[in-house]
């Protein structure tokens, strides 16, 4: 018998793919250590990488991620993520915390693109949100979005944010 004779004759799955196993491993992990403790673990984790690409080695690591989960959820799956992980850093920070942290974020970002990049960055994000709401529901989403604002208290001074270790 040959040995593509062999490799066919093989169930498909006899293994784990590396995902697979990396998953189950994680898993094994979460459940040793606890949620916080995991979540301290990829903290850790990625201050060692980050230390090792430097800050736009790292940065073009997370877009890759980015790109490779977006291919895998499509883009449904992957807005809903998102949401679900806003929601959830949101609950952890509080809502000031939050928002201070958007504005750290658009600094930075703006920082990065300077003035005239950072508009045009949002001028494209405000056409996909108008095609995705069509004309109505995005001057109906403008109008919620003004309330809220004028009906929100100043923030003067940034809230220290909470961290797994407060």
């Amino acid at each position: 018998m040959s040995e593509n004779q062999k490799t066919e004759e093989l169930p498909k799955k006899d293994y784990l793919s590396m995902a697979e196993r990396g998953r189950k491993g994680g898993q094994a992990r979460a459940k040793s250590l606890g949620h916080n403790g995991y979540v301290e673990m990829g903290r850790k984790g990625g201050k060692a990488r980050a230390e090792q690409l430097n800050h736009d080695g790292y940065v073009e690591m997370g877009r890759k991620g980015g790109k490779a989960r977006a291919e895998q959820l499509g883009v449904d799956g992957y807005t809903e993520l998102g949401r679900k992980g806003g929601t959830a850093r949101s609950k952890q920070l509080g809502h000031e915390g939050y928002v201070a942290l958007g504005r750290k974020g658009g600094k930075a970002r703006s920082a990065q693109l300077g003035h005239e990049g950072y508009v045009a960055l949002g001028r494209k994000g405000g056409r996909a949100r108008s095609e995705e709401l069509g004309h109505e529901g995005y001057v109906a989403l403008g109008k919620k979005n003004s309330k809220v604002a004028a009906n929100s208290t100043t923030i003067n001074e940034e809230p220290k944010l909470k961290t797994a270790t407060n």
